[in-house]
């Protein structure tokens, strides 16, 4: 499949278009929560399902196995919609994912104190295998704010209003994906793979290579990880960041050759979380440039508060064979190659 321009999978429908007869208004949405008023939120929380229902209708696009979708040129688009890839052998290459945007976030009140949980991510894999996503470019160009945001507690902590969810999710029990040469700009959530704990379908699946990638300005999971034997190499790491790195439960990631370049101030490169199964990290051959400061290096798995030891429980020499390139010349290769519309490496 060759995509030519721009789609937009919304066809310039609104949340007003798509909320049209369904009984959802934003605004009496959030002071039912406010009021804790459990009928209006039960009305509005149907209202609000039947409109995102709607939404989904138009803006979700199912891949089926053994296809390629491919851009022509440096200009083919695909916006405010997500790809669901559930079958296996499939290439998505040479294209810009702009602003998958739900239009109806749901408020989950029992979430860290309250959160918005959005539903759509630019490219989801459910079960999918053998997938290859290569020189591709993933962009937030609408920002969210806290307009409109609800109350998160008692004490008047807000929980910004968040319409986008991940730009890359890689989920129940999916395998043997490969993410290359891409670039990720202006997000908060970048990659998911592994949706939730306990989760028996992942297991010894989620077996995912990330490299050669540009984060720019993403805040954080890049990746998070659950479960999955996750190799992550020779990517770049720029802007503002707070948690590249999100090593959770039974996540055994093996990182090496990354580069680090902040301009904002971090509080850890590499989360941690304890798990009843705890997460493993192994790092090497990783730089790090703090703000306006010399290159150095350094081993994310060896942080003070990550206590992850020595070994990612396996190693990606014994499986394929890679190439890996020296760190120092991570940002000129990476920034040469990475994204639609940038030549392949030879």
């Amino acid at each position: 499949i060759v995509v030519r321009g721009s789609i937009d999978l919304n066809q310039e429908k609104t949340a007003a278009d798509y909320a049209a007869g369904t009984g959802y208004d934003f605004d009496q949405y959030q002071q039912a929560y406010l009021a804790k008023d459990g009928r209006k939120i039960a009305l509005q929380e149907d209202a609000r399902t039947t409109a995102a229902a709607i939404q989904a209708e138009q803006c979700i696009i199912p891949v089926g196995s053994n296809k390629s979708i491919v851009g022509e040129g440096d200009s083919s688009i695909i916006r405010g919609g997500s790809l669901i890839l559930r079958g296996s052998n499939v290439i998505i290459r040479n294209l810009t994912f702009e602003d998958s945007l739900d239009f109806f976030p749901r408020w989950d009140s029992a979430d860290a104190g309250g959160n918005w949980n959005a539903a759509y991510d630019a490219i989801t894999l459910s079960g999918a295998r053998n997938v290859w996503v290569d020189h591709c470019t993933f962009i937030d160009r609408i920002s969210d704010t806290s307009d409109g945001a609800l109350l998160k507690n008692a004490n008047g902590k807000i929980s910004l209003l968040y319409r986008h969810d991940g730009l890359i999710d890689i989920v129940n029990g999916s395998d043997f994906v490969t993410v290359s040469y891409n670039l990720f700009v202006n997000h908060e959530r970048t990659i998911l793979i592994g949706a939730r704990n306990n989760n028996e379908i992942d297991t010894n699946k989620l077996r995912v290579t990330l490299h050669h990638n540009h984060f720019l300005n993403c805040r954080s999971r890049s990746p998070f990880v659950r479960y999955g034997k996750v190799h992550i190499y020779n990517n770049w790491y720029e802007g503002r960041m707070d948690q590249a790195f999100g090593t959770r439960f039974a996540a055994r990631i093996f990182s090496e050759g990354n580069y680090f370049d902040v301009t904002a101030p971090v509080s850890r490169l590499a989360g941690y979380s304890p798990e009843p199964v705890p997460g493993m990290l192994f790092d090497r051959y990783s730089l790090y440039k703090p703000i306006a400061s010399s290159v150095i290096p350094i081993n994310l798995a060896l942080e003070a508060d990550l206590p992850l030891g020595s070994s990612a429980g396996w190693n990606p020499n014994s499986v394929y064979l890679y190439q890996l390139d020296i760190t120092e010349q991570v940002p000129e290769i990476v920034g040469k190659f990475a994204g639609s519309g940038r030549p392949a490496r030879n």
